[in-house]
């Protein structure tokens, strides 16, 4: 006949005194209550493993932290896991690890695994770019959130604030950053599903901006007469014109390093680290023996060559920093100068390519030299990869013909002249 077993009571259970041997007082269905001889009282369950079929004892924490009603339903629960035939040693095991796999698998953490990822694909400035935004935007919030409890109402309660300030152009790329993220995560098995997928849904959409330009002889005289009577740093006025003539991105521009140019054969060259390419299109562009994208020097830009070195000459870049001669201008300082111009919402920095390329166009030259010109891709991936042709001697004739235009514009309406096209052979 089983014994019956009498269940404890606070009382018992604290009145219980230490022995010179520990023992136990049992509460039924395995509970019991561990008396140690220093006074020490702890429960523990002893069951039958549902693996092995052999008795197993399994600690469940200290009396009086652990109370008699607690210590029932942990029980109970174990007993409920036992008839499932689960262990609860290893349950225990398993949730533990999932705990600790939650809390260091956070935002910041998986973000930083993903952007690694992503070194290899983006260029660095856009990686900077990302990166800022998440420190400014996400981070505050979600760097220590783990990733499998970001849902979407927290995600828009983040953004909606930013959206309030009409920032939407802001807003759709987190939105999409925030997804890049979060796809990671689930194809890495972090998550069983990417919760924000939709959330670029409630938010109002940015009006698609394209960057203004001038489109014709006209407006480009305009731009040079204000050029030449704006009151600016003659550095600064010589960058806008130097971008302008090599019809090159700002950045680009910005930072052109004396060791770059090549005086004798009339070229800039521009290592391919320098130029808009992501890290991959890097490799490939070295792997394939492109490792620059040279400029052809007309006469008008060796002038300004001769002037600019007057000012710069000792410093490693024509247009150095204000603050350090050894660091280039900022990328934006040409379009900084446009908006003091009053050329906001009518020309960008990066408009003026769109300018150049608008007019050239209209001259007639052959629309894909004149993307080559502008640094473009031209033909599919296939043929870039066999196709190593720099086109300089095509080039030369069509960046020379800018340049005259530009100076031509300087002191009177240029004028554009349809002729045969150059064909790239």
């Amino acid at each position: 006949m089983a014994r019956t077993v009498t269940p404890l009571t606070d009382i018992k259970i604290k009145t219980a005194k230490a022995k010179e041997k520990e023992y136990t007082l049992a509460d039924g269905g395995g509970l019991q209550v561990r008396i140690m001889p220093n006074g020490t009282k702890s429960w523990r369950l002893r069951y039958k493993n549902p693996m092995t079929q052999k008795q197993d004892r399994l600690t469940l924490g200290t009396y009086p932290s652990l109370t008699l009603v607690v210590a029932r339903k942990k029980r109970d629960e174990i007993q409920e896991l036992l008839a499932k035939g689960i262990d609860p040693k290893k349950n225990i095991e398993n949730e533990k690890q999932e705990y600790e796999k939650k809390h260091i698998n956070t935002f910041y953490y998986v973000a930083s695994e993903w952007i690694e990822l992503k070194k290899k694909e983006i260029k660095e400035g856009t990686i900077n770019d990302i990166w800022r935004s998440f420190e400014l935007h996400i981070f505050p919030t979600l760097k220590n959130i783990p990733i499998s409890d970001i849902t979407a109402p927290l995600a828009i309660e983040i953004l909606k604030p930013i959206e309030k300030k009409g920032s939407l152009e802001t807003v759709k790329r987190l939105c999409h950053r925030l997804n890049e993220v979060m796809i990671y995560a689930n194809n890495s098995g972090m998550i069983y599903a990417n919760p924000l997928s939709g959330i670029n849904k409630v938010f109002h959409k940015p009006t698609k901006k394209h960057n203004p330009y001038l489109s014709s002889p006209e407006e480009v005289q305009e731009l040079m007469h204000k050029l030449s009577n704006a009151r600016l740093k003659v550095t600064t006025r010589l960058c806008v014109e130097w971008t302008l003539h090599t019809i090159t991105r700002t950045a680009t521009a910005s930072g052109a390093k004396w060791e770059e140019i090549d005086l004798e054969n009339k070229l800039w060259v521009i290592p391919i680290s320098r130029m808009k390419m992501t890290q991959r299109e890097k490799e490939k562009a070295e792997k394939n023996n492109k490792t620059t994208f040279k400029v052809p020097l007309t006469p008008q830009m060796l002038r300004l060559l001769d002037e600019i070195h007057s000012i710069s000459g000792n410093s490693p870049y024509l247009f150095p920093s204000d603050r350090n001669k050894n660091k280039p201008a900022h990328p934006d300082s040409t379009g900084a100068v446009l908006r003091r111009m009053g050329y906001k919402d009518i020309l960008t920095a990066h408009g003026m390519r769109a300018t150049a390329s608008t007019i050239l166009n209209a001259q007639g030259f052959e629309r894909e030299m004149i993307e080559v010109c502008l640094s473009h891709k031209i033909g599919n991936e296939v043929s870039r990869a066999y196709n190593h042709h720099d086109y300089l001697k095509q080039r030369r004739p069509i960046m020379e013909w800018w340049s005259n235009f530009i100076e031509e514009a300087k002191y009177q309406k240029p004028e554009i002249t349809t002729f045969k096209n150059l064909k790239i052979v």
